[in-house]
C-alpha cells in the first residue's frame, strides 16, 4: 500500500514539473513575441536615418583616410629638426631660442639673403602664407644668412624687410651656425617642420608653392 501511494505521489510530481517547464517556455515565447511586436512598432524611417547616418560617417572616414594618404605623398622627409643656435637681431617678433618654444606649432624655416634674386621671388608667397595661417599656429622664420660682407649689417636687412613689406619673423645667422646645423647649402632653402619638431618637407630654390601650401595645410590639420 505504501509503495502504491509513493508511486502515485512521484507521478504527480513529474507531471507538475513537466507542466511547469511548459509554463516557463510559454512565458518565454510570449516575451519574445512581445519584444518582436515592440520592435515592429519602430517606424521604418527611424531605421533608415540611423543606417544612413552610419553609412555617411563611414564614407566620411574613408574620404579622410584617402585624403590623408594623398597628402602624405607630398611629404619628402622624416628627420628630427636640428635646433636654432646663435641667431641674433630678431625683426618682427620676439626672440626664439629653441624650437621647443614652438611646440604644437608648424614651423616654416626659410634660409635666404636679401640680394638673392631667387629669394626675392619667393617673398610674395611667404607673406601670403603668413597672412593666411599666422592665426592657425604657423610660424615662419626667415633666417638671413649673408652671402656678402655688406649683407651682415642689420641696417641693410631691416631696409630689405621694410622694402618688401614683410611682417613675419626675420633673424640674422651671420655666423651660419643654424645654417650649418641644418647642413644647408642653398639660398633659398625651405624646411617645413611639424608640431613634433620633425622635418616633413624640404625644397630648394623657387617654385613648388602649391605643394608647400598643401604640406602646411596638412601639417596644421594633424
Amino acid at each position: 500500500m505504501k509503495k502504491l501511494v509513493l508511486l502515485i505521489f512521484l507521478s504527480f510530481v513529474l507531471i507538475s514539473c513537466e507542466s511547469g517547464e511548459k509554463s516557463i517556455d510559454s512565458i518565454s515565447e510570449v516575451n519574445k513575441t512581445k519584444s518582436s511586436l515592440e520592435q515592429q512598432k519602430q517606424p521604418t524611417w527611424v531605421w533608415w536615418i540611423e543606417n544612413e547616418q552610419a553609412e555617411s560617417f563611414k564614407n566620411e572616414i574613408e574620404i579622410k583616410i584617402i585624403e590623408k594618404s594623398e597628402w602624405e605623398k607630398l611629404l619628402n622627409k622624416n628627420l628630427k629638426a636640428p635646433d636654432l643656435i646663435w641667431l641674433s637681431n630678431w625683426i618682427n617678433g620676439e626672440e626664439i631660442k629653441s624650437l621647443e618654444e614652438l611646440k604644437w606649432k608648424v614651423v616654416f624655416i626659410d634660409f635666404w639673403t636679401y640680394t638673392c634674386i631667387n629669394c626675392i621671388r619667393t617673398l610674395d608667397h611667404m607673406q601670403e602664407l603668413h597672412e593666411k595661417y599666422a592665426d592657425e599656429w604657423l610660424v615662419i622664420l626667415w633666417i638671413h644668412a649673408p652671402e656678402f660682407a655688406y649683407e651682415r649689417k642689420i641696417e641693410n636687412v631691416k631696409k630689405a624687410v621694410e622694402k618688401y613689406g614683410l611682417t613675419y619673423s626675420v633673424v640674422q645667422d651671420n655666423d651660419f651656425a643654424t645654417w650649418k646645423n641644418y647642413k644647408n647649402r642653398y639660398w633659398p632653402a625651405q624646411y617645413i617642420i611639424n608640431k613634433q619638431w620633425i622635418i616633413k618637407y624640404v625644397h630648394f630654390g623657387e617654385g613648388a608653392y602649391e605643394k608647400m601650401d598643401s604640406v602646411v595645410e596638412f601639417l596644421l590639420s594633424e
